[in-house]
């Protein structure tokens, strides 16, 4: 969430920087947090070249797929806009349906004093 949005509010997302503002940006966890949720919200991400950065932080820049596009001159905008009646990547949608940008969760089974059995989350190695 960035300033009180979350990426599932908006339809998309345009990710336009400077060379010399990314630096920072790639430092919030927020920036990172609301670029990968919007990639695993099928959204479409538009960015120009000094983003790319933010893109591997994030950990999608290996994924990219035909809803990321480069809008480095008027016809990637061009590009970029016209898919948006779409509103969702719909063909992403299989690759990041279990969460394929966080950690593998394993489950185990916990058992408490009182001989009751409960299932908690942790993170695989």
């Amino acid at each position: 969430m960035i300033d009180g949005g979350p990426s599932v509010l908006f339809d998309a997302v345009a990710i336009l920087t400077s060379a010399e503002g990314i630096n920072d940006i790639i430092k919030e966890a927020t920036a990172r947090d609301f670029v990968a949720d919007a990639f695993q919200h099928c959204k479409f991400i538009g960015y120009d070249q000094s983003a790319l950065p933010l893109l591997e932080k994030a950990g999608i820049a290996d994924d990219f797929d035909d809803g990321v596009l480069a809008l480095a001159r008027e016809d990637g905008l061009h590009a970029f806009v016209s898919k948006l009646g779409k509103l969702r990547v719909w063909g992403r949608e299989p690759s990041v349906k279990l969460g394929k940008a966080s950690p593998p969760i394993k489950w185990q089974a916990i058992v408490r004093g009182t001989g009751v059995a409960a299932t908690s989350p942790t993170w695989a190695d």
